[in-house]
């Protein structure tokens, strides 16, 4: 702070804030829009090449970073997917400036995922596909013999609304 107070014997008062940096990372189902919990992610702070933790996600799909050091570059890059989905490795940057502003690194290929607010919060909205699985259905009556010819229908939902196939057994 540069003021000149060479001319006045007032005692001069000054009130500095220092920006804190908010970055939220968002986690959530690519068709249900639905909030993943449990989904871990590493911050690695890039300038440094250190890494500056491992963070779960909450009940809300959130997890909520603050204080990061300025003047630095940094990705999040999830390790751990939620259960029965496929993770999602892909490395996500952001800088943040010497005053603390922050900023869309330039090194992402999709920026989409990136809102910066007025306040200049950053949010990362990351989204996960379900993992394929292979479901072997197996009809047998009450004496363990297979029945051959037992129709059966796969649905989406709990509400067994959103069909996704129907089969019949076979031999």
């Amino acid at each position: 702070i540069d003021k000149d107070v060479s001319e006045t014997t007032k005692v001069q008062h000054f009130t500095v804030t220092d920006v804190e940096t908010h970055i939220r990372l968002y986690k959530y189902d690519i068709e249900t829009k639905a909030p993943l919990r449990e989904a871990e992610y590493l911050i690695f702070n890039e300038t440094t090449n250190q890494e500056v933790g491992r963070y779960k996600t909450n009940d809300e799909g959130i997890i909520d970073l603050y204080k990061l050091a300025g003047g630095n570059s940094y990705y999040a890059q999830e390790v751990t997917a939620p259960n029965g989905y496929k993770i999602n490795d892909t490395k996500f940057y952001f800088d943040i400036d010497a005053n603390g502003f922050v900023k869309i690194s330039d090194k992402n290929s999709d920026k989409s995922v990136f809102t910066i607010n007025d306040k200049g919060d950053m949010t990362v909205s990351l989204s996960n596909k379900l993992r394929w699985f292979k479901l072997n259905v197996v009809k047998k009556n009450d004496a363990d013999k297979l029945l051959a010819g037992a129709e059966f229908t796969l649905y989406k939902n709990a509400d067994c609304t959103d069909e996704v196939t129907k089969g019949i057994t076979d031999d």
